[in-house]
């Protein structure tokens, strides 16, 4: 099982015809068995949860949540790819081009990620830049001694205005 997505819980019931690829509950590699069993979680699910945190990352704060459905499903869909992509050349670039347009989507804000709850989930930056009600003040603390530290008297000023 991957950190996001399982191999029997998400991607079988999606793709059943991927059930005869392995088996779960294998580490690595079961020779004993003919013939033999692959952990796919390790073999597909892995690398597909990596591919996607490596190409969402550049827009969206990684890890992602549990329940980003979004990203789950671009990952059911990457694994799959992976299994399919040696045995059909003209369906895995089909589905490589329409995994890749929906990163592209994701990224360009054309589509938003979506929680299981139905909130959309915005890139990093995309709400404006990061602001600190402090910070055209100087800092209260710093490395030198504890008994120097004093609160900026224009802050001190500023917040004594607003209360009045």
């Amino acid at each position: 099982m991957g950190r996001y997505i399982g191999w029997v819980a998400d991607v079988v019931p999606r793709y059943p015809r991927v059930i005869d690829i392995g088996s779960t509950g294998v580490s690595s590699v079961d020779v004993t068995v003919d013939p033999p069993a692959v952990n796919v979680s390790s073999a597909f699910v892995h690398y597909a949860e990596a591919h996607i945190e490596q190409v969402l990352g550049s827009g969206f704060t990684i890890p992602f949540s549990s329940n980003n459905v979004t990203a789950k499903d671009l990952m059911i869909d990457e694994t799959f790819y992976r299994t399919q992509v040696f045995k059909d050349d003209e369906k895995s670039a089909t589905m490589r081009e329409q995994i890749d347009a929906r990163i592209k989507a994701l990224l360009s804000g054309d589509a938003a990620m979506i929680t299981t709850s139905g909130d959309q989930l915005y890139q990093s930056g995309a709400m404006g830049t990061i602001f600190s009600t402090t910070e055209d003040y100087h800092p209260v603390f710093g490395m030198g001694d504890v008994r120097e530290f004093i609160v900026d008297s224009s802050q001190i000023e500023a917040e004594s205005d607003a209360r009045q």
